[in-house]
């Protein structure tokens, strides 16, 4: 039986919920079956939803409140929803609490550092010497610079490569990490592009976009490992 995904989804401001469809699609590429969540906040029904389903993908978006990691707001920093931080922190908390797999994307991997007890970097920007272009101007399926990845990394073992080239879409990132988490892949200018939980459970966080670049082995092969991971739990 195909695993079942749940992907977060998002509340624009005229009250529509919103996602890229390339989530969904990328996991059914990769065998999986996606189920997209409503942000909706209910400790309960997230923990229902961590029974039922087999998987967590936290998807990209807008800032987390930094009100959420002890921080006051940055000036850059963009409108935040409560709403979605709130229901992203119980599904993420639930998933974790029954050690079920979580692929976490961009904002995903950032929700899921505050959850474990990190913090995060406000403006990369301003706050990281650099000339990557962090949020590039190109195409979303079009990779703008390379990472480096732990040869010794559940992520190194998943792609069958050490290096790859990445987009990049972020003007926040990870900054401290908890002590259950390992950071495994960086940008040349020390900016975090990938970090995993060290418990018994895949938990797995990258600040790129592979869903937008399954058309990339690599991007591939990490869904289908996910999905494989999913159907296992």
């Amino acid at each position: 039986m195909c695993a079942m995904i749940g992907i977060t989804t998002f509340i624009e401001l005229d009250e529509f919920i919103k996602i890229r469809r390339a989530y969904a699609n990328s996991v059914a590429t990769a065998g999986g079956v996606p189920v997209l969540l409503s942000p909706i906040v209910d400790e309960k029904l997230a923990e229902e939803l961590a029974d039922r389903l087999d998987g967590l993908l936290l998807s990209g978006g807008g800032d987390i409140n930094p009100i959420h990691y002890q921080e006051e707001p940055h000036p850059t920093l963009d409108l935040v929803c409560d709403i979605r931080d709130q229901y992203e922190f119980q599904l993420a908390k639930a998933f974790m609490n029954r050690k079920k797999p979580i692929l976490a994307i961009c904002r995903g991997a950032q929700v899921l550092n505050v959850v474990l007890g990190g913090t995060l970097i406000q403006d990369v920007p301003s706050q990281v010497t650099t000339d990557l272009p962090h949020s590039q101007e190109a195409d979303r399926h079009i990779a703008t610079h390379t990472i480096q990845i732990d040869p010794q990394s559940k992520l190194a073992e998943i792609l069958d490569q050490c290096q790859i080239d990445v987009n990049s879409f972020h003007h926040q990132s990870v900054k401290d990490l908890p002590e259950t988490c390992q950071a495994t892949a960086y940008t040349s200018d020390g900016v975090v592009e990938a970090f995993e939980y060290q418990g018994d459970q895949f938990a797995l966080a990258v600040q790129w976009h592979p869903e937008a670049m399954t058309h990339d082995e690599y991007s591939l092969k990490l869904f289908r490992y996910f999905v494989e991971k999913c159907a296992c739990s």
